[in-house]
């Protein structure tokens, strides 16, 4: 969807068309909860994060500069709903048993094969040794399904620096080589 047709969608939302509201969540709730995922660490906060993501939208859809990038307004807001998430949890032992309990990546546990449970658990736990700059880029990528420059400017908002494209490049490129390293010793 280009830019003019989701301002014009999110335009039709805040007239309230409930039809376009429908279509602006389904086209948008996969990016906006894998940044949740990405930045939470958790699938239960990051849903609750996206819901709340998605009534300040509802809310403030009027105010969207028509001339703005509607997609990098809705993923910022994202990106600071969960940044206000976690400055509200002050204790970082509370953190990191919320992170260590997380079970993100399992789709449905109760249908899954032992051998893709054992392979969920083994992406998790090398997932969870990366360093957070190389997660966070590597979520973004091939869980929201982000382009570099989409992915460039979710970071650039997480880490109030500006981040470029050829960065977010090398954050995957690592990743990617010290998950299969990981991976390997493990399965």
């Amino acid at each position: 969807m280009d830019i003019r047709a989701m301002t014009e969608l999110l335009q039709r939302v805040s007239q309230g068309d409930r039809a376009a509201w429908a279509q602006f969540y389904e086209t948008f709730k996969r990016e906006v909860i894998a940044v949740c995922v990405a930045i939470l660490h958790n699938e239960h906060e990051a849903l609750d994060a996206a819901e709340e993501t998605f009534l300040k939208v509802f809310s403030h859809c009027a105010k969207l500069n028509p001339n703005g990038n509607a997609r990098s307004w809705l993923l910022k807001i994202a990106a600071n709903v969960c940044k206000d998430r976690l400055r509200r949890e002050r204790s970082r032992l509370a953190w990191l048993r919320r992170w260590k309990g997380a079970q993100v990546f399992r789709r449905n546990p109760v249908e899954a094969q032992v051998q893709q449970d054992f392979q969920c658990e083994a992406v998790q736990r090398a997932l969870n040794q990366l360093d957070e700059k190389y997660r966070r880029a590597l979520v973004l990528r091939f869980y929201a399904g982000l382009d570099y420059a989409q992915i460039a400017q979710v970071l650039s908002d997480l880490e109030g620096e500006p981040i470029t494209e050829t960065t977010v490049g090398t954050r995957i490129n690592r990743a990617k080589a010290q998950m299969r390293a990981m991976l390997e010793e493990m399965l």
